[in-house]
């Protein structure tokens, strides 16, 4: 079942990905920018959600590569033995910014903020 869930979960953020790209691609001079995310952490978890950036350029013009970042992934967790079901929400907000590269097709960028997580697990 878990598998199903996963590759459910593949499939909507590949047929999403085109949507995404164009969003932020339009929306490359708006101060807010919004997006499915994917997450993978340890152990090969995969997390889907949604992300959304605030440029801090509004408040302080001479801060144009800076961004509030905020998102929330839901994420999809096996269950331990015993268990009937598992569960797992993270929320994230930070600053971050970016650091373009000349006719790079993506811009990497670095940053720092706090993430909450919760798991639950029921049954016994």
């Amino acid at each position: 079942m878990q598998k199903t869930y996963r590759a459910l979960a593949l499939a909507a953020v590949a047929a999403a990905l085109p949507a995404v790209v164009n969003a932020q691609m339009t929306s490359a001079i708006k101060p807010i920018r919004f997006g499915p995310q994917l997450s993978l952490v340890t152990e090969g978890t995969l997390g889907i959600g949604g992300r959304v950036e605030y440029s801090l350029a509004t408040m302080v013009p001479s801060l144009t590569d800076f961004r509030v970042v905020g998102s929330v992934d839901y994420f999809l967790i096996d269950k331990p033995p015993g268990a009937t079901g598992a569960s797992a929400i993270g929320v994230d907000v930070g600053v971050a910014t970016s650091f373009p590269l000349p006719s790079a097709p993506v811009t990497p960028y670095a940053g720092a903020g706090l993430t909450y997580n919760r798991t639950g697990y029921s049954g016994t």
